[in-house]
Formats: C-alpha cells, sequence, structure tokens
C-alpha cells in the first residue's frame, strides 16, 4: 500500500466524525493493521483552530500510520504547528477541509491531496 493510499472507508469514518463535530478541530489516529484502522479521539482543547489529544495517546507511537484532524474553517493544509508538531513526532498527518469537502496527506516532506 502506498503512504498516502487510505482506505475509502477510513476517509469515509475521518470526513463523518469532521462533520458531526464541525464546530472544532476534530482528531482521531489512523492505526497500522490490515485493513488500516480509524480511531476517532477526542480534541481536548474543544478549539476550532487547534487540537490537541491526551499525552497518553503517544504511548502505542509505534502504531500510529498518522494523525487526522480537521480544519473547519479552513483549507486542508498543515498550519506551521501541525508542520512542526508532525515532524518532532515523527508521524505523517492527515487533514480534511470541512468547507471544501478534501483531504491533505502531509508526509513529513511533501503536502499531497486525496482523491476521494
Amino acid at each position: 500500500m502506498a503512504l498516502c493510499n487510505f482506505p475509502e472507508k477510513v476517509l469515509n469514518e475521518c470526513r463523518a466524525h469532521a462533520q458531526a463535530n464541525s464546530d472544532i478541530e476534530s482528531c482521531g489516529l489512523i492505526l497500522k493493521y490490515r485493513p488500516l484502522v480509524f480511531f476517532p479521539m477526542k480534541n481536548v482543547l474543544h478549539s476550532d483552530s487547534r487540537f490537541e489529544m491526551h499525552k497518553e495517546t503517544f504511548l502505542i507511537k509505534n502504531k500510529i500510520h498518522a494523525i487526522f484532524h480537521s480544519h473547519p474553517y479552513s483549507i486542508a493544509y498543515p498550519s506551521e504547528e501541525d508542520f512542526r508538531k508532525s515532524k518532532s513526532l515523527n508521524i505523517p498527518y492527515l487533514i480534511y477541509s470541512c468547507i471544501h469537502d478534501n483531504f491533505i496527506y502531509f508526509n513529513l516532506k511533501k503536502c499531497i491531496p486525496i482523491k476521494v
């Protein structure tokens, strides 16, 4: 499986989670199972411009394929904070824009649009 080839089921679950929580940046984990699995998480900041998961989440860092979060009012492109956190954790980000209904995958080097 290519690094940015997410199963349609996972993308649909990410989209549904973002749309159900459209007033904040929703978040979750895409876990390294066969097939990949989406696990919704709580944004402990409950913010529309930032997200954070419980610190204990990263105890399973080796099982995380990507971190998902949404941008409720902006494009699906990593913010400076997204770039910094993704690189610091060494975990790619999958970002969904609620207003444009699209995904971007940041693989720690470049942003790749995801076709759904």
